[in-house]
């Protein structure tokens, strides 16, 4: 039950606020060329801002386990890999196909992750989760890049995919924040709170805009697609690497860590930039929706599995 509440006062939020989206475009209040804007807000202006704060304020200098920052890189790109290999064999609609590997491999860590560990553990005890959401989430990004600059055209250019990250919003945000975290510099509070403030409107923005742009005439025609997004995403992936992860020895807070990271819902994020460069952007917010859905049921399932077996 303790487990169910846990998820539940995650996820609702989510679903409100997408809700909200959905009836104030049907009640007309907001044009869709309006949500279109306010979706390119989100990835030009509100993520970069929320991801620099978070990388400017993440503190580097505690004792980290660099066994499990490795392991968690390789994992990612592990999945990553074998996606972008095989998906292709089974759709050949690049904007489709890029947006089911994104789909699959890019978790909602950084949402998911720190909120539901400091509820399982207690406020101030996601210092593995939150190192981890430092290192990926960026990881996250550089790979979503990369892909929608490799399916943006049928000639792959290894200068424009470079470009392409060098000059994607989240990218920039994710380093100045680095840079002025380990060079020490201190802002006003003015200004801080200032980008505090600003990244703080990333997720509702998102979530409303995603709302207002979702529509269910499509998703008759996406249920294969969606079936086999929502599948790896929150059950072959998970018990693949939870598993894996087990048999290497991760335990307790470690096992946690990793289990938001493999078994969260698809990142709300992955509708900005796949709608941004170029990808199937309706498709895209139906997978949000619909993993985040059905995460509230196999998100309760897989800690009720581990806390049953004594792992976490």
């Amino acid at each position: 039950m303790d487990s169910f509440i846990v998820a539940f006062n995650v996820v609702m939020p989510l679903f409100i606020l997408i809700g909200l989206g959905y009836f104030i475009k049907r009640m007309g209040l907001v044009a869709e060329a309006s949500l279109k804007e306010f979706n390119s807000l989100v990835f030009k202006i509100f993520l970069p801002v929320l991801l620099f704060h978070n990388m400017y304020q993440s503190d580097f200098s505690r004792e980290i386990n660099v066994g499990i920052i490795i392991y968690s890189v390789i994992s990612i790109l592990l999945i990553f890999g074998l996606l972008f290999i095989f998906v292709p064999k089974f759709e050949r609609q690049k904007p489709k196909a890029a947006v089911m590997i994104q789909g699959m491999y890019r978790s909602n860590f950084a949402l998911f992750g720190i909120a539901v560990t400091e509820s399982m553990y207690g406020t101030g005890n996601a210092e593995v989760t939150g190192i981890l959401v430092a290192v990926i989430v960026p990881l996250f990004n550089v790979l979503a890049v990369c892909l929608f600059e490799i399916y943006k055209g049928s000639v792959i250019s290894i200068r424009k995919i470079l470009a392409g990250i060098v000059k994607n919003p989240l990218i920039i945000g994710t380093a100045l924040g680095l840079v002025c975290n380990f060079s020490g510099i201190i802002f006003p509070s003015v200004i801080g709170q200032s980008v505090l403030t600003l990244g703080n409107l990333a997720t509702p923005v998102a979530l409303i805009a995603l709302g207002g742009t979702f529509t269910f005439g499509n998703l008759v025609k996406n249920k294969i697609r969606l079936a086999a997004v929502t599948a790896m995403r929150l059950l072959v992936i998970p018990l693949a690497f939870v598993a894996l992860s087990i048999a290497l020895g991760y335990r307790g807070k470690e096992l946690f860590a990793l289990y938001m990271m493999f078994a969260s819902p698809t990142a709300v994020a992955s509708f900005a930039m796949a709608d941004a460069m170029g990808g199937d952007g309706e498709m895209a917010g139906q997978i949000v929706v619909l993993t985040t859905v059905v995460s509230l049921f196999s998100c309760i399932s897989g800690i009720f599995i581990m806390e049953y077996i004594g792992v976490i």
